[in-house]
């Protein structure tokens, strides 16, 4: 695909203000070659995805050790699950307020958005920057017009004060909140879903300590591009998108957008799940968007999640891709439920031993809204999806998502924190944090001869 111009501008706290940049002429981006994760030929594919990965940890498996309920709501509907996990503190947001637990679940602070912010807000994220200590939180907030709202903590403690910014963004839609090597990037799509508005703050010391702030702006003609997180110091600033049956991998530099390449998606993209998502005793429910639910950047690979329609299945299930942007090499897997269940709103963290888990909604017939979980172990597909938090009733309203997030624990860099919503009885819905442990190989006997 040809590189594409966007437009750029820098924008102040009080106001938006957008010219015009023009994108070079470059040569079309290469096509990334789809492999398969089980090849065992020469060194294409999968097998450079995980070389640097060692065979034994094969043997082990991640489980989930702790779980505890974060929120609960009877109409503040779709949960809206993040959560962000620091040495000391598990923070999660939701539609209904901020809940800070202790690292055992015990709950330190519970606050309505009104009672936190002084107004209610919508698709709320959360992220904890282990580089400075401190925690971000995105949200959209609708009044004479929608304006995005960021806070950022005055401390490493998320009971403590926030220091809080508003930009009006016309049109919001969504919002996506990560972290890369050089900004904190906010963002959505606009123009009624055509466009994404990406803000660009400043990833330094300042900014947490400043009480005001510029921003750099960007608007892209392509909607629903998801910012690539990332603490890797040598990665570029990469977005990725599905449309039109594809998932591509974009690297933004400066004012100049570049193709990297991409697959056909091995999930329909585009069908309208609105309303669509069975469960017993009640409505069916929304299963979800087709768009990247979030990427990360380790170990020179992009890994990215997003549910689709599932031809084959006929139902939604959940497309797992990695990418390595040096080679052009991709990796691309579904995520299916052998008894029949459909899978919904992923999202996908990557360990430093390579070992990646993501965290989904799971609708059926037969139970109510649960979530569940699979992993893939280096050099191995993903697992078959496994239980996290069974749902214990009917869900009245066909509103269901938007998100669930899953984590790295910085203490270790090794096990994962999730957090996702599941259908809770007398109509409520409810958000529910995971430890998952990754388990120690085995030790080897030793064996005389």
């Amino acid at each position: 695909m040809p590189f594409l111009s966007i437009r750029s501008s820098d924008i102040q706290k009080d106001g938006l203000g957008e010219d015009r940049a023009t994108a070079r002429k470059k040569p079309r981006g290469e096509k990334v070659r789809q492999t398969s994760i089980m090849r065992r030929g020469p060194l294409t594919g999968a097998l450079l995805l995980f070389l640097s990965l060692t065979p034994s940890l094969a043997a082990q498996q991640v489980r989930p050790t702790l779980g505890f309920e974060s929120a609960s709501h009877a109409t503040l509907a779709p949960a809206n699950a993040a959560g962000a996990v620091s040495r000391l503190y598990v923070a999660g947001v939701s539609n209904a307020g901020l809940v800070v637990h202790d690292r055992t679940g015990n709950v330190l602070s519970r606050k309505t958005w009104p009672e936190l912010f002084g107004t209610d807000q919508y698709d709320t994220r959360i992220v904890y920057d282990e580089r400075f200590d401190r925690w971000v939180i995105l949200a959209l907030v609708a009044g004479d017009s929608i304006f995005f709202s960021f806070a950022i903590s005055t401390t490493n403690d998320p009971r403590g004060g926030w220091k809080t910014f508003a930009f009006d963004i016309v049109d919001a839609q969504f919002t996506r909140l990560a972290l890369t090597r050089d900004f904190i990037v906010m963002a959505t799509n606009v123009n009624h879903g055509t466009q994404t508005r990406l803000l660009l703050l400043d990833r330094n010391a300042a900014t947490y300590a400043n009480d005001r702030h510029t921003l750099r702006g960007h608007t892209i003609d392509i909607p629903d591009m998801a910012p690539v997180a990332t603490d890797d110091t040598t990665a570029a600033l990469y977005l990725m998108v599905t449309r039109n049956s594809r998932t591509d991998l974009y690297e933004l530099s400066g004012s100049f957008l570049e193709n990297i390449g991409g697959l056909d998606s091995p999930l329909q993209l585009g069908v309208d799940l609105t309303d669509s998502a069975p469960q017993p005793g009640g409505p069916f429910l929304d299963a979800g968007r087709s768009g990247i639910a979030n990427a990360i950047y380790r170990n020179g690979y992009v890994y990215a999640v997003h549910s689709g329609w599932d031809v084959e299945e006929s139902r939604s299930s959940i497309a797992f891709w990695a990418f390595d942007p040096a080679r052009r090499l991709a990796h691309q897997e579904v995520i299916s439920s052998p008894d029949g269940d459909w899978l919904a709103y992923p999202s996908v963290a990557v360990n430093s031993a390579g070992i990646a888990a993501v965290v989904f909604s799971v609708f059926s017939e037969n139970r109510y809204v649960t979530s569940g979980y699979s992993y893939a172990l280096p050099l191995q597909p993903m697992t078959p999806p496994a239980l996290l938090k069974e749902g214990e009733g009917p869900h009245p309203l066909t509103a269901w998502g938007k998100y669930n997030t899953i984590v790295v624990d910085p203490l270790n860099d090794t096990d994962f924190w999730g957090v996702t919503s599941h259908a809770e009885t007398g109509g409520r819905w409810g958000t529910w944090w995971s430890r998952l442990e990754v388990e120690a190989p085995p030790k080897r006997r030793a064996v005389r001869h």
